[in-house]
């Protein structure tokens, strides 16, 4: 197999990746799957009183502010500020119900592949420039390691995710090719690999 690449994005919390570390993945939930399982329909307000001298803020259902007349008792700026909530609220929706429709192809046609909730993500040499420029966007600073993977892998590509604006039944269809990828798909170079086993980290590059 060609030399794969592993993109961590740095967390002060996670300590496991340095060079010569061997991880095991697969047996939980990857950040992925936890970045979706807490999401809640709510934007912080702040309240009128305070509480030993500290403002206390607290979760407001985004839901009862669409309504013009609720909408109209918040200032100009915490109106924006419920109208994009809502807007990263309902792009998250799109990610999640992606993910759920993967999920499900994957399960019934596709079991031994590794699942997207819990799998880490590889690249390869010739993808890594594409998913290092989109991390950037997206991210604070990351890592770059070499690695040796042992146990499940699939390779498939960023293009052939599902649309999250496209209708339900249309999503199924583009997830049977994401699971079922033909070579010329993985010409280009956006590929993803997804991996479940031992990881090795075995040179950091950046």
């Amino acid at each position: 197999m060609e030399q794969l690449y592993h993109i961590h994005i740095n967390n002060k919390f996670d300590n496991q990746f340095v060079e010569g570390n061997t991880i095991h993945v697969g047996d939980e939930p990857n950040k992925f799957r936890h970045s979706f399982l807490n999401r809640s329909c709510t934007f912080i307000m702040k309240s009128e009183s305070s509480i030993d001298g500290k403002e206390k803020n607290y979760h407001r259902d985004i839901l009862d502010y669409f309504i013009p007349e609720k909408m109209r008792e918040l200032p100009v700026d915490k109106q924006l500020e419920v109208l994009m909530s809502a807007r990263q609220y309902i792009q998250n929706s799109q990610v999640d119900f992606r993910e759920i429709i993967l999920e499900d192809v994957r399960r019934e046609l596709y079991p031994n592949y590794p699942s997207r909730y819990n799998c880490m993500w590889l690249t390869d040499r010739d993808s890594l420039p594409f998913w290092e420029d989109m991390l950037k966007t997206n991210f604070r600073s990351h890592q770059i390691f070499e690695v040796e993977p042992s146990g499940k892998i699939f390779v498939s590509t960023d293009t052939l995710l599902p649309e999250g604006y496209h209708p339900h039944d249309m999503q199924y269809e583009e997830a049977l090719h994401y699971w079922n990828p033909t070579q010329s798909d993985l010409e280009i170079n956006t590929r993803e690999y997804l991996f479940e086993g031992d990881l090795k980290l075995t040179k950091r590059v950046k």
